[in-house]
């Protein structure tokens, strides 16, 4: 999952960065500022269709039941 992140991230930032650079080379800077700041609304949006299951921390969820594996097999 952490890689899955990163790779979300590294390759949000180069598409970011070439959309940035055509924006603020073709438009102006304010339609920029406009469709940065509907990104926080995007967020927002999709953090409220969360549901409690996802909350769950499943690493621990899985360290359990892995020693409860090795408790079976001893």
């Amino acid at each position: 999952m952490i890689a899955y992140s990163w790779m979300a991230s590294g390759v949000g930032g180069i598409l970011g960065c070439i959309t940035g650079g055509i924006m603020t080379q073709y438009f102006h800077p304010r339609y920029s500022f406009l469709c940065y700041s509907f990104f926080g609304i995007i967020v927002a949006i999709i953090g409220s269709q969360l549901t409690k299951e996802c909350e769950e921390d499943e690493a621990n969820e899985q360290s359990d039941q892995s020693q409860q594996d090795i408790v079976i097999i001893n």
